[in-house]
């Protein structure tokens, strides 16, 4: 046992652990430091900075003012709608990053309505409708009009799309 040791302990010194990735960890001198620039940023720097900022912040998903109602526009988009184990499952993104605010999917056919309501989770770039799980009992089959809403104090948006229950 006492030989095994001395071998990887050996091993370890000659090859300075580098044959299987290992890492020795000696005590480096400052001059095999990498180098990091502390200065000041440039004029330049600071405004290319500024531009990227700009690029990533200035999308489509920008809301968009819309006349006479005092809130502004926002993309709502029904991004899935399936059948699952006796469930209708629908989800939903709103462009912009919201977390407050509710979603109402109303989903009409031949007088019959079925209406659900969802909270909304901000997400890094965009936000969803924590989604909606209705069970299939309640909604016979065929087509049916869904039309999802997105509305809090300041912002609001809606898409519709029809989805066939089987």
């Amino acid at each position: 046992m006492a030989m095994l040791v001395v071998a990887a302990a050996t091993y370890v010194y000659v090859f300075d652990g580098d044959i299987l990735g290992w890492n020795n960890h000696t005590a480096t001198t400052q001059n095999d430091k990498p180098s990091t620039n502390l200065d000041k940023p440039t004029d330049e720097q600071i405004e290319a900075g500024n531009d990227i900022k700009e690029e990533s912040i200035g999308t489509k998903s920008d809301p968009v003012s819309q006349p006479g109602s005092g809130k502004q526009s926002v993309e709502v988009i029904i991004t899935a709608a399936n059948q699952n184990s006796g469930m209708l499952q629908v989800r939903a993104q709103i462009s912009g990053v919201v977390s407050i605010g509710q979603c109402i999917l109303t989903m009409s056919k031949a007088g019959q309505t079925v209406t659900k309501t969802a909270d909304t989770q901000g997400l890094a770039s965009t936000s969803t409708c924590k989604g909606f799980d209705i069970p299939v009992s309640e909604l016979s089959t065929g087509s049916w009009n869904a039309n999802l809403t997105y509305e809090n104090d300041t912002l609001s948006g809606t898409t519709s799309r029809v989805i066939t229950i089987q």
